[in-house]
């Protein structure tokens, strides 16, 4: 890992207080913290060398790193396993004070992507967490 990706605040301050929340207030084994800790360090290594914030990140941006992941072999099911650990992290984002109305290079924000997606629940969680019209 460059030095760069171990300062950032993805490895000094989000992954480690995610890790801890699913070891200790939810109460998952060790193994699958140990799970999550790889995908969540693969993704912030990949959002490092792409030159980009975890408070910056798109849906776009995780779809590509997932197709990147794919071409380099991961497997479906390691795949849809990498997916649902980046969910559960986004969501913990947005409950900790993340920033719900930062926008991508195209100028969208999530709230932009949920309403045209159709994704009521999503567009409700962010608008709870502060995402602006």
């Amino acid at each position: 890992m460059t030095r760069a990706a171990a300062d950032s605040p993805f490895f000094t301050r989000w992954l480690p207080d995610y890790l801890a929340v699913l070891l200790v207030e939810r109460g998952l084994a060790p193994n699958s913290v140990a799970a999550y800790r790889s995908d969540l360090a693969s993704f912030g290594r990949w959002l490092a060398h792409d030159d980009c914030a975890v408070e910056a990140c798109d849906r776009a941006r995780v779809r590509r790193y997932l197709t990147a992941m794919r071409g380099r072999g991961l497997s479906a099911r390691s795949a849809a396993r990498a997916l649902a650990s980046l969910l559960g992290f986004f969501r913990y984002l947005l409950a900790r004070g993340a920033d719900p109305n930062i926008r991508n290079q195209n100028g969208a924000s999530a709230l932009d992507w949920a309403k045209r997606n159709d994704d009521k629940a999503l567009v409700e969680r962010l608008r709870r967490a502060g995402a602006l019209e």
